[in-house]
């Protein structure tokens, strides 16, 4: 397990000026530090969708305040060419076993 940033207020970044964006970024990270010993290395964007939650100036600032990776809530299957900053996951949301597998099964066959 692992406990990465993810803003300070749970933005949504495309919402916000960069300025305002960078400060929930650096001040989440600051926080994580503090609160850990050590920086935390990975990212979550809130809510998660490239062009819709966040863009590529929110994953140049993150990767600016020193973190390894980011996920997104695209779905699919990080390889080893992926973007480390727009990295997709597969997120548990179903509610039952049936649906949580069946989820599971299609993205790992559409984007295998």
């Amino acid at each position: 397990m692992s406990i990465g940033g993810h803003t300070v207020n749970h933005p949504i970044l495309t919402s916000l000026p960069p300025a305002i964006a960078r400060r929930e970024i650096e001040q989440n990270h600051a926080c994580l530090t503090r609160l850990l010993g050590s920086p935390p290395v990975l990212f979550a964007y809130p809510n998660g969708k490239f062009g819709q939650d966040y863009r590529q100036e929110h994953a140049d600032m993150v990767r600016e305040m020193g973190y390894s990776a980011a996920l997104s809530t695209e779905p699919g299957i990080a390889r080893g060419e992926s973007d480390l900053f727009h990295l997709p996951r597969f997120t548990p949301w179903d509610r039952s076993l049936l649906r949580f597998s069946l989820r599971l099964s299609q993205n790992l066959w559409t984007h295998s």
